[in-house]
């Protein structure tokens, strides 16, 4: 569910010296908001194996409706603002300005939400779904008080300092789940989490930034900053009914215990791929905002990032799609097992996604907003229709139906991207090239392995195809993508 970009390196062509230190700063930021999601997401997957065991997959599945559809109302709370204070100068009309309209927005977000908490329910078949719903709501007043921090954290590339608000959310978030789980709460001890969380983080991004409001907003500012907004805040939405409309179909087609399954198979690819691909959009879209007025560095930059995603991001897909029986096995227990061949179609749909976010962020630095429209709009028809086709084959079938609509979108995607950015066919399956070579020197020794070892029990066998799929990989990437390593270690060594 997300946006994601990689790293800039070799920027080397004639710019000015505080542009040619970007990619070295990018790289260290994405780093560092990798490191803090990380831990973040290891706090949460790792409350998720104990709360699998605790509740059933109904509650997993009516927490995911509540949370499916407060990122529908979420895309129009945040109206974009947070792109617009990273994209704007940093002064403090701006600051000011952007955070009376988070507040704002954050209030009629909360009031819609709890308005149509039951009437959503209904339609979805789901009643447990209203006081979920309007109880979550709360959370939108919560984030907008932090909203404007985040973001000029990032605009200033401080990711160190939010570090410590990311991983505070997802610590409390995962203790308070664990303890009210084990006292029966059922689905509200998720409900109660997620507020806990939420609130952790807005007080981590009041202590990491010290600035608070000092102006009223003026007209000229608001409407520069709605404007910004309002056309990032259309794509952020159909971007979501993109990404999230298959769990609102599946659990209205198929009810909340299949939804919970379904919603289970994201979370090892969404710690995995998709962190990394949020770690580097953090870090990737203000580093492409300072080089919007080169071509040239704009250029390298976007191959530079897509070549380092999908080196790391593609292995990745490929060991959890190998790995998924045994890992759900063993992690999930035995009345999860249809969650497997979900969780090994997700691997590698998301894959496909990371490929396209660098691209995202340099329309967005370029104030392209409009093309990013169409191409999100097109992709959110495809995703709508194509889900409906197959929901009432089962869950599976709606994972297959979004790694083809994925594979089909990132090759258009990169299509476009290259012909808009100036960049040839040939510069692209460069960058992808290293990635599909490690790919495919894991995959017949993984599956030897597993051949090999179909005997054997969950634990032993998985551990087995860990170690050689790494291996094995780590020897290709090391032969084929030796530049590449070498430029990274570079930029964190450069001062």
């Amino acid at each position: 569910m997300s946006t994601v970009e990689a790293i800039p390196s070799a920027v080397t062509v004639a710019i000015p010296a505080e542009r040619s230190n970007v990619p070295a700063i990018a790289l260290r930021g994405a780093l560092w908001s990798y490191g803090g999601f990380l831990l973040a997401k290891l706090a949460t997957f790792g409350s998720t194996v104990v709360l699998a065991r605790l509740l059933a997959p109904e509650d997993f599945g009516v927490m995911s409706l509540g949370l499916a559809l407060m990122t529908y109302v979420d895309a129009l709370n945040d109206f974009g603002i947070g792109q617009a204070v990273v994209h704007f100068d940093d002064d403090e009309r701006t600051r000011s300005t952007a955070f009376a309209l988070t507040m704002l927005t954050g209030a009629v977000a909360a009031c819609a939400l709890a308005v149509l908490s039951e009437p959503l329910a209904h339609v979805l078949d789901e009643p447990r779904l209203a006081p979920v719903s309007r109880a979550l709501a709360v959370s939108y007043v919560i984030i907008s008080l932090g909203s404007v921090h985040s973001a000029l954290l990032r605009r200033r590339m401080q990711f160190r300092r939010r570090f410590v608000p990311e991983l505070a959310k997802s610590v409390l978030k995962a203790g308070v789940a664990i303890v009210l789980a084990r006292r029966g709460f059922g689905v509200w001890s998720l409900v109660w989490a997620q507020l806990a969380g939420v609130g952790a983080a807005t007080l981590g991004n009041w202590w990491a930034l010290r600035w608070r409001p000092r102006q009223w907003p003026d007209v000229t500012t608001t409407r520069k900053v709605a404007s910004y907004g309002g056309a990032t805040m259309l794509v952020t939405f159909l971007a979501v009914i993109a990404r999230d409309v298959d769990f609102l179909i599946v659990g209205r087609a198929l009810g909340a215990e299949e939804l919970g399954r379904y919603t289970l198979g994201f979370r090892l690819p969404d710690l995995a791929i998709m962190g990394v691909t949020y770690a580097v959009s953090q870090a990737l879209f203000p580093a492409l905002n300072r080089l919007r007025d080169d071509d040239e560095a704009l250029r390298r930059a976007y191959l530079a990032a897509l070549r380092l995603l999908v080196l790391v991001t593609a292995p990745l897909g490929a060991g959890i799609a190998l790995a998924a029986h045994d890992f759900v096995a063993i992690a999930y227990g035995a009345q999860w097992a249809r969650t497997a061949p979900v969780l090994a179609l997700i691997g590698i749909y998301f894959v496909t996604q990371a490929a396209v976010f660098v691209a995202g962020d340099v329309y967005k630095a370029l104030g392209r907003q409009r093309l990013l429209w169409i191409i999100t709009f097109v992709r959110s028809i495809v995703v709508v229709t194509a889900v409906l086709l197959v929901v009432g084959h089962g869950i599976v079938a709606v994972a297959l139906a979004q790694v083809v609509i994925g594979v089909l979108a990132c090759s258009t995607q990169l299509a476009i991207a290259a012909r808009f950015i100036g960049v040839g066919a040939g510069a692209l399956l460069d960058a992808i090239r290293p990635a599909a070579i490690v790919v495919a020197a894991m995959v017949p020794s993984t599956v030897t392995v597993q051949l090999v070892m179909a005997g054997a029990d969950p634990l032993p066998r998985l551990l087995a195809v860990a170690l050689v799929g790494a291996a094995a990989g780590g020897c290709a990437a090391a032969f084929v993508a030796r530049s590449v390593l070498i430029d990274v270690r570079a930029r964190l060594r450069s001062r």
